[in-house]
């Protein structure tokens, strides 16, 4: 028996250093990459909701519409909206609003902006982590991704519709060719809880719209997993 217990080993303290040392090169590479993963993984409602905005704008805007006194109007699309909800992202869950896409306390978006999101038909009734806007622009200046901008929401006028005319909206005439517009949808998240507004994950899908919307809306993505 006392032969056996002085013919048994253990590790030495070297072995021991090299496994630690081991596990902890694995940590290193592993728990950043996991921490990625659950970003990326949060990233898919961005691009779920910012393809369904775009989807919804441009079925608006190859419905049929007409004025109070029963005018036809041609293709155009809803006004811009605010940031939807108004809060600042953050790293934190925004509690969802409902079937009326607004900021919570149902108190600072406006109607304008309400209407608009009913008329894309897109809410985010679950809680979620990015805020959102429909973007929408006449002339010939195309949106960019750069135009996604918390302090300066992409809104239009009064009328809306996003064409650039000589007249209005009304009457028999098939808007010109070269009439057009530009509309976009999207989404900025802080999943960093970063306090710089400029380093904030960014996706956008812009289309430009002559006389009829063009389906361009390839995802642009800036800052991802910020």
């Amino acid at each position: 028996m006392r032969k056996l217990m002085n013919n048994s080993k253990g590790f030495t303290l070297i072995e021991l250093m090299i496994v630690v040392a081991i596990i902890g090169v694995l940590a290193a590479v592993a728990i950043p990459a996991f921490l990625n993963y659950i970003k990326r993984s949060k990233t898919t409602e961005a691009r779920l909701a910012t393809r369904q905005i775009f989807d919804g704008a441009v079925a608006y805007a190859q419905s049929e519409h007409t004025s109070l006194d029963g005018v036809r109007l041609w293709p155009h699309m809803p006004m811009g909206t605010e940031w939807t909800p108004v809060t600042e992202p953050s790293g934190s869950i925004i509690e969802g609003s409902g079937p009326q896409f607004r900021d919570p306390g149902q108190t600072d978006t406006t109607e304008q902006t309400v209407a608009s999101w009913q008329a894309i038909g897109f809410s985010m009734e679950d809680d979620h982590y990015y805020v959102y806007s429909f973007g929408c622009t006449d002339g010939d200046t195309a949106l960019t991704i750069e135009d996604a901008d918390l302090a300066a929401p992409l809104n239009t006028d009064d009328e809306g519709r996003c064409m650039e005319r000589e007249d209005d909206h009304r009457g028999t005439d098939r808007p010109d060719a070269d009439d057009e517009g530009w509309f976009g949808a999207f989404a900025i998240g802080n999943l960093n809880d970063d306090d710089v507004p400029g380093n904030f994950a960014t996706f956008a899908r812009i289309g430009s719209m002559q006389s009829n919307p063009a389906q361009v809306g390839g995802l642009r993505v800036r800052n991802e997993l910020n």
